[in-house]
């Protein structure tokens, strides 16, 4: 692990392509029209000068039940798989939680039970990539939001509390793991992923974590 600031980190991932569309279709990486994701296809995305890509994955349809909510082995085997074969060609590689909208802004949703979901998912994930380098890195979740008519405008201030709450959970349950996850860089968003003055203002980055 490197000692870099966030800001080099970026600066040397440069241009980064989505792998939309494959493992974030809940149903299966096929299901919404997309083929499988081959190595070949990955090279021609590092042959086209892309440096990053971020691998989209949706988790809940996956998982076992109540309270362990154990990953199915072979979907996350395909996840590493992937990520593997971005690492290889010498990108940098993103893995999140996409389409798990269960992870609720609403009011009166259990925030506890939420938070130790999402915590069982992040555990699971980061153990198993727990010795890979600074070239991956998590994102702990997608666009987060209302499901109201505030969702792509920034939400409420209450949402935002929330939001930060599970942004703390996944980042403590990824640094737990130990490994180079003591250090690993992850990505927490807004409401929305919105960049505005109001949403970045209320973003609280998890134990004020450098990374």
């Amino acid at each position: 692990m490197r000692n870099i600031t966030g800001f080099e980190l970026v600066h040397d991932m440069k241009l980064g392509w989505n792998l939309g569309n494959t493992l974030d279709a809940p149903d299966g990486e096929t299901t919404w029209g997309n083929p499988m994701t081959t190595k070949a296809m990955i090279d021609q995305i590092r042959d086209a000068g892309f440096k990053t890509v971020r691998i989209p994955v949706t988790w809940y349809k996956h998982l076992g039940s109540a309270p362990d909510y154990t990953i199915n082995a072979a979907w996350l085997d395909r996840v590493q798989q992937i990520t593997d074969w971005v690492l290889a060609d010498g990108m940098y590689a993103i893995v999140n939680t996409h389409h798990d909208e269960w992870v609720s802004l609403m009011p009166g949703v259990d925030q506890a039970a939420i938070s130790a979901e999402l915590s069982k998912i992040w555990t699971q994930v980061a153990t198993r990539f727990r010795d890979y380098d600074d070239h991956l890195l998590f994102e702990t979740l997608n666009e987060p939001r209302t499901k109201d008519n505030t969702e792509w405008t920034g939400g409420t201030h209450d949402a935002r509390v929330i939001l930060n709450g599970y942004n703390a959970a996944a980042v403590q349950a990824i640094r737990a793991t130990g490994g180079n996850n003591a250090q690993r860089f992850i990505m927490v968003p807004t409401h929305g992923a919105n960049s505005s003055d109001t949403c970045v203002a209320d973003l609280v980055i998890p134990n004020n974590d450098s990374r």
